[in-house]
């Protein structure tokens, strides 16, 4: 439980979660928040890549879902 609510945490900090090979040994996930009208995170878009995806390639992958994920908050952040 403790490594879940750091890891909870990490994320909220960041805006957006990564996990590599965790529901199998294949993919690597990314998340960013999408938030409503009052800023409370109640949905998230999603990414799910090939494990070996380059680094490089992640990052963009992750601003632009970031990006999405902000264009869909009631926020606009």
């Amino acid at each position: 439980p403790d490594d879940f609510f750091s890891d909870v945490e990490r994320a909220r900090l960041q805006g957006f979660s990564e996990t590599a090979a965790l529901a199998d040994r294949f993919t690597w996930c990314m998340a960013a928040p999408i938030r409503d009208g009052h800023g409370a995170i109640n949905r998230t878009l999603c990414f799910v890549l090939p494990v070996d995806t380059p680094e490089p390639r992640r990052n963009q992958l992750l601003e632009l879902l970031q990006d999405r994920a902000r264009g869909l908050s009631l926020t606009g952040g």
